[in-house]
């Protein structure tokens, strides 16, 4: 037999105002007692209720979520990198530079080359580089080329123990990628004849995006008439760009000064005349005001 009781007992619901931030509220709500189990009708209304009311895909509280969306394909794509340090706030910062696959070397010089896979996800990595019949077993590895010419195929093969055939049903748990670099040694006695091998110097007008009318002039130097360099003049008025790393096609920089930091990528595209440079803005109170810069070369 069950014994049947009704009692008031303070609970609490919660309830979303218009700025979608959940407010709790106390309510009185009666509960039944059966059997000494503690039913109440408004728990699961309780729960559903403080769940945001949102709408995107990729966040796990939203009505909409989709776990597909950032699920994990097994996948061996993977991309060129040199790699340089910048110092930031006292320390050492590690850049990888995206480089591309046709790579001109000095004659009789060495070339550190980084492969890194784009995904750090997979459970098993396997490097082949060339005609070495070792492989690696690393996620990121280097080789340094010295004395070389022609093409070398890189290969990557990957696995995952658990691949995810929910999202991705024709996911067998394991990829394998090759990419090939060429190389072309040169020989250069002047600065003009080694820029013909690093086309990101020069000099371009463009605007940032949010201005587009305010077009300007800004200069990547490889070294100046004195022998200085290289840096980029004319991105901000208050400070030339000194503290960077880079490639023939790829500059990072970050500038710490009392104006405000600074810091971001430029990019040479592909037909070797348009440079695009992401960058931020990091003022001393805190603010951050992101920025595109495009611009082509004159």
């Amino acid at each position: 037999m069950y014994l049947y009781d009704r009692f008031l007992q303070l609970n609490y619901l919660c309830d979303l105002d218009d700025t979608n931030k959940a407010n709790i509220m106390p309510i009185k709500n009666n509960f039944l007692v059966i059997g000494g189990y503690v039913i109440s009708l408004f728990f699961a209304l309780a729960i559903s209720s403080c769940k945001k009311d949102c709408l995107d895909p990729t966040n796990p509280e939203c009505s909409n979520y989709d776990a597909c969306l950032t699920a994990t394909r097994t996948s061996a794509d993977f991309g060129f990198f040199n790699k340089g340090y910048l110092s930031s706030n006292g320390e050492s910062v590690e850049i990888f530079l995206p480089t591309r696959d046709t790579v001109f070397i000095p004659e009789g010089g060495s070339y550190f080359m980084y492969y890194r896979p784009n995904s750090s996800e997979m459970d098993y990595y396997e490097w082949q580089i060339g005609l070495d019949p070792r492989t690696f077993n690393d996620s990121i590895h280097r080789t340094i080329f010295q004395n070389v010419a022609g093409d070398i195929d890189v290969t990557l093969k990957v696995e995952q123990e658990l691949p995810n055939t929910d999202c991705f049903p024709d996911d067998t748990g394991v990829d394998q990628v090759t990419r090939t670099i060429h190389f072309i040694p040169y020989t250069a006695s002047t600065i003009e004849e080694e820029l013909k091998y690093r086309p990101i110097y020069g000099e371009y007008l463009g605007a940032n995006e949010d201005a587009p009318l305010d077009t300007f002039r800004i200069q990547i130097i490889r070294r100046d008439w004195a022998g200085v360099g290289p840096y980029v003049e004319g991105l901000f008025k208050e400070f030339i760009v000194w503290r960077l790393t880079g490639n023939s096609h790829y500059i990072y920089f970050i500038e710490e000064r009392t104006e405000y930091n600074a810091e971001g990528s430029i990019e040479l595209l592909p037909d070797n005349k348009t440079i695009v440079i992401d960058y931020l803005i990091k003022h001393h109170d805190g603010s951050v005001i992101p920025k595109k810069w495009v611009g082509e070369k004159i």
